[in-house]
């Protein structure tokens, strides 16, 4: 099994945490390929900088890091979700196990959320 996310998809998280409007540290990741590193981290910072990028790359000295095609934005390819229901719930119940061994500040507490606190309000999108 293999998570498999396009950079557009990604941003869209980037873009939904932002939304909470707080301190957020956005460091890198993995699995990318060469050619959609740059794309994906170009996309993420017009977004934390609330900036619309145009789909074409200017001239620059990076300009190869964009290459095959040279633009900004890639349409997706579909890729067939091979992951079972039981093979996530697994990953989550690895995930919770592992909270356990972190030790968190004395005054905050570690319970489940409401899943509607999760849902974005309509009228910011």
């Amino acid at each position: 099994m293999a998570f498999s996310m396009h950079f557009t998809g990604h941003a869209e998280c980037v873009k939904f945490v932002k939304k909470f409007n707080l301190p957020l540290l956005v460091t890198g990741g993995g699995g990318y390929t060469k050619e959609n590193v740059a794309r994906c981290w170009t996309v993420e910072t017009g977004i934390l900088l609330d900036t619309e990028l145009p789909n074409e790359i200017p001239e620059n000295d990076y300009i190869k890091y964009f290459a095959p095609d040279f633009s900004l934005k890639i349409p997706g390819g579909h890729i067939e979700n091979l992951n079972t229901k039981s093979y996530i719930s697994s990953i989550k119940v690895q995930i919770l196990e592992n909270l356990r061994y972190i030790q968190h500040a004395p005054s905050v507490q570690m319970q489940e959320v409401p899943p509607d606190f999760y849902i974005p309000d309509r009228k910011y999108r």
